[in-house]
């Protein structure tokens, strides 16, 4: 076998290797690793912030390791709604849309006119569940409209 046969037999070899790695960077990167909640209009705060009494849209947007989004149809999204301490409320409900059959998209409705509480979504991911977590809201009537909070995996 010549020079030229061997640099092709090489060069095929690395073909396949690569192949056989860029499938695997697909599979450990199609996992969803973390979540986006957004609630009413755009914000970009980490701190605890009022909202007001009204009932907004509220979604959540899966991410993979690279920060690729998901499609809806690959997760299982359930909603929850936590006090400051991580403990289950019920000052604001969220109800998926039901025109939505993917549940990422729903209404955050609110049952008390004070109380603070932050949303939770969860769907499977490749080690368990993967939690999308907004900051805490502070519940005040009249306050400015709020929204979208960017969450790192808890």
């Amino acid at each position: 076998m010549g020079t030229p046969e061997r640099l092709i037999d090489y060069v095929a070899d690395i073909w396949v290797a690569l192949k056989g790695i860029a499938t695997e960077l697909d599979s450990w990167n199609s996992q969803v690793r973390s979540g986006v909640i957004t609630v009413g209009a755009k914000m970009t705060t980490t701190e605890a912030t009022d909202i007001p009494t009204d009932n907004v849209p509220c979604r959540v947007d899966w991410q993979d390791r690279l920060g690729g989004t998901i499609q809806h149809s690959a997760t299982d999204t359930t909603w929850s709604v936590e006090d400051g301490v991580g403990n289950p409320t019920t000052v604001v409900t969220v109800e998926p849309d039901v025109s939505d059959t993917e549940e990422e998209t729903g209404t955050c409705t609110f049952h008390e006119s004070t109380g603070q509480f932050k949303l939770v979504a969860s769907t499977p991911g490749e080690n368990g569940e993967v939690r999308a977590e907004s900051i805490l809201y502070i519940i005040v009537p009249g306050s400015p409209a709020v929204g979208v909070i960017t969450l790192s995996p808890s």
